[in-house]
């Protein structure tokens, strides 16, 4: 087995390797390949390359995660928009006053509801 493995990538495409630290005999360090800074998760020394991968399994969840959470979001935010989007389309093709709105007595008498005009 390399001094260096390939272990993951991100979901941006970013190789994940752990290979042994030379300043630190019997110690492991995780490296973004071919470079850039780690988050604080992954910053440190592991005693094997297997709890090296499980804190690299733990910080893809952790992302993956926050990825579906983001998109939920924006679906989300989206719908609503699209909501507010329809609904004033439809006050403008329809033009609709205060005069037009009908209000409910909140205490109705028997029969149909009662029309009530703003002003």
């Amino acid at each position: 087995m390399s001094d260096k493995e390939i272990v993951a990538q991100t979901m941006g495409g970013k190789d994940i390797i752990v290979e042994h630290d030379r300043l630190r005999p019997g110690l492991y360090k995780i490296m973004f390949y071919p470079g850039g800074e780690l988050p604080k998760e992954l910053q440190g020394h592991w005693t094997s390359k297997s709890k090296a991968g499980d804190a690299i399994k733990l910080y893809l969840a952790r992302m993956h995660r926050e990825d579906e959470e983001r998109k939920t979001k924006t679906e989300e935010k989206r719908a609503k928009q699209e909501a507010l989007d329809l609904a004033r389309k439809l006050e403008e093709e329809e033009k609709v006053g205060p005069e037009d709105v009908m209000e409910f007595n909140p205490k109705p008498q028997r029969g149909k509801p009662e029309k009530v005009t703003n002003g």
